[in-house]
């Protein structure tokens, strides 16, 4: 008996419109399991998230005057800061970051590779002699 093509679930309501991409990006490369797109639906939310904080940001500036006149950062910097992160730890866990991106500019280079940071250019120096101890008579 043939298997019907398996249909590609829906991404979970209230998406922006760059989270609802990413949703369906993933799903077309890849086959996730019930728990994976459950992960998958959490970053996809905390990408939302992110991104409203961000039109909220945009709107009404990285500032707002608080109750004493003062100027303090406004709180949505911190919801964005905190949906990103929440966001990169998800997909780290689904191990989808390093795919998802231009490998050559994230994450720690490659063992042996020495085109980024230029001390590692340079050779090792060779150890020196140990230095030798004046006798004592």
């Amino acid at each position: 008996m043939t298997q019907p093509p398996p249909t590609t679930p829906k991404p979970p309501t209230g998406l922006t419109p760059r989270a609802e991409q990413l949703w369906r990006d993933v799903l077309a490369d890849f086959e996730l399991s019930p728990a994976q797109l459950q992960l998958l639906a959490t970053a996809c939310e905390s990408l939302s998230t992110a991104d409203r904080a961000d039109e909220v940001i945009r709107v009404q500036g990285m500032t707002v005057v608080d109750r004493y006149g003062g100027t303090r950062q406004h709180p949505m910097l911190d919801v964005a800061l905190r949906s990103r992160q929440a966001f990169a730890r998800t997909m780290n866990v689904l191990k989808l970051d390093a795919t998802l991106q231009h490998p050559t500019r994230l994450g720690r280079p490659a063992a042996g590779d020495t085109r980024r940071d230029p001390r590692l250019r340079q050779p090792v120096a060779e150890p020196r002699p140990p230095r030798e101890r004046p006798r004592l008579v």
